[in-house]
């Protein structure tokens, strides 16, 4: 099954069993056994490696299992609450990480929290912002975009949708959400006309 890099996840679109990653690959930078699509491996290696930043972040996470994310689920409401379960975990089924397109980043040499990597500010941060859209990834969860993304400001969260996807989401300050509308919006007026 090829992979579809704009298939939008969250409570109203759950992934269905059969859209489920098959062939995974190791993520690149990481001292964890964490698996990634082969292409957000390939694009998250180039992109590292073109910045020189390869001693400077660490790969936190990757794909999940569904029973991956029902376990964090479940634990991240034992450990910190039923508020910030919500704000920052999504529910299973309806996490893109279970697709092996999502990628969480933290700088090297800190403490990262499993849920909030450290990955918010400095050069680092800046270059690797500045630069993500031409090797197809996206802040997927940006600040002033909750209220369409129903997930909390998630610096450290990369989801890879693919060139030109990538800079046109960038260019026009869109989330996925926004660009699928859209590309499903003027589908329906070529269909139309």
């Amino acid at each position: 099954m090829k992979t579809n890099f704009l298939q939008l996840v969250n409570p109203d679109y759950p992934i269905l069993d059969e859209e489920r990653p098959q062939l995974l690959v190791p993520a690149p930078f990481t001292t964890s056994n964490i698996l990634l699509d082969a292409t957000v491996a390939t694009e998250l290696t180039n992109l590292i490696e073109t910045l020189k930043i390869e001693n400077d972040v660490i790969v936190t996470d990757g794909y999940r299992t569904k029973k991956n994310q029902q376990d964090l689920w479940d634990e991240t409401i034992k450990e910190r609450g039923i508020t910030f379960t919500n704000k920052y975990v999504a529910k299973p089924s309806c996490s893109e990480h279970e697709l092996g397109l999502a990628v969480d980043i933290g700088l090297k040499n800190t403490v990262n929290d499993p849920i909030k990597p450290t990955f918010s500010t400095g050069p680092i941060v800046a270059r690797f912002l500045s630069n993500m859209a031409d090797f197809g990834f996206i802040l997927r969860y940006p600040k002033g975009k909750e209220a369409i993304t129903h997930i909390s400001y998630e610096p450290w969260h990369f989801r890879y949708v693919g060139t030109p996807h990538s800079q046109i989401m960038k260019q026009q300050d869109w989330v996925l959400e926004e660009y699928v509308a859209f590309l499903n919006a003027t589908r329906g007026q070529v269909n139309e006309g």
